[in-house]
């Protein structure tokens, strides 16, 4: 099963920190697409670093790829990337396992996101048109579960299930 679990906010810092507690202590090797390219290039970047390096601007997303366990990636993405109307920093990380709960957990008690799905295959697209809760794609696949901050600036979120809940198990 291939799970993608897509988390974002204004600032790069919750989605970067959201990374750094799903990650943990595993090691991990990274890439990034420089800006005006299209390619990922490896980098000796830490998390730290290429954050940096994304919130200035000089390169356009970067991907964390871990040595071992279930994760497969964990990406960012700058706001607008290749044209996308969603505004945030825009964090993926793509999950082999069948136990989402602790992933799903540990992101939604990461100060300062403001989404955070659950999905299948390529995720949930976003957009910043469907960041409220009447106009979130809570009913399309391949949500499975999705959460929006009640208020930025809020610590209580808005959960609702997605079509493709049913085929999760929760341990």
């Amino acid at each position: 099963m291939q799970l993608v679990f897509e988390f974002g906010s204004h600032q790069i810092g919750p989605t970067v920190d959201a990374i750094r507690r799903v990650i943990g202590g595993l090691s991990y090797g990274l890439e990034c697409v420089p800006k005006g390219s299209e390619t990922n290039e490896p980098t000796n970047d830490s998390l730290e670093s290429a954050a940096t390096r994304l919130e200035t601007g000089e390169i356009l997303s970067f991907t964390l790829r871990p040595s071992e366990g279930m994760i497969r990636y964990a990406l960012v993405l700058s706001p607008f990337f290749q044209g996308e109307s969603l505004s945030l920093y825009f964090g993926t990380i793509e999950y082999t396992g069948e136990n989402y709960a602790s992933i799903w957990d540990l992101l939604l008690n990461t100060p300062g996101l403001i989404v955070v799905c659950l999905g299948y295959d390529e995720g949930v697209e976003l957009s910043d048109a469907q960041l409220s809760v009447e106009s979130f794609p809570w009913g399309e696949w391949p949500l499975a579960i999705g959460a929006l901050r009640n208020y930025p600036s809020s610590n209580s979120w808005i959960t609702r299930e997605g079509p493709q809940m049913k085929l999760l198990t929760r341990g």
